[in-house]
């Protein structure tokens, strides 16, 4: 009689061991599923956020450029002056900005071949 109930507790442990290995294995792939959908999606809002950032300060840069292109259309001439002075207050709003250029400008008429 002790060897039978011996055996019948070796194979009740043998089926707890197992049912407790493949509970662990099946939590492991759901908690490792779970993980990565977490990983892509805080993935997803950061790279949405820092495509944000630069899509704005793409537009907030070109507003410098069209403010430019008002002074331009405001002004029947541009002197190298009047543009640095301009330009100067954009550079202390835009410190993104690094440089911008005046060049006079010469008509077809006025270059020499």
């Amino acid at each position: 009689m002790k060897l039978k109930s011996l055996g019948s507790s070796n194979v009740a442990l043998i089926y707890v061991a197992l049912i407790g290995a493949s509970l662990t294995i099946i939590l492991f792939f759901i908690i490792r599923e779970w993980e990565q959908k977490n990983i892509l999606t805080q993935f997803n809002v950061d790279a949405s956020d820092r495509v944000r950032a630069i899509e704005n300060a793409i537009q907030d840069n070109n507003s410098a450029l069209l403010a430019i292109g008002s002074f331009y259309e405001a002004s029947r001439s541009v002197e190298r002056k009047e543009f640095h002075d301009f330009t100067r207050g954009i550079f202390t709003a835009h410190p993104d900005i690094l440089e911008f250029r005046w060049l006079q400008r010469v008509k077809d008429s006025e270059l020499q071949d």
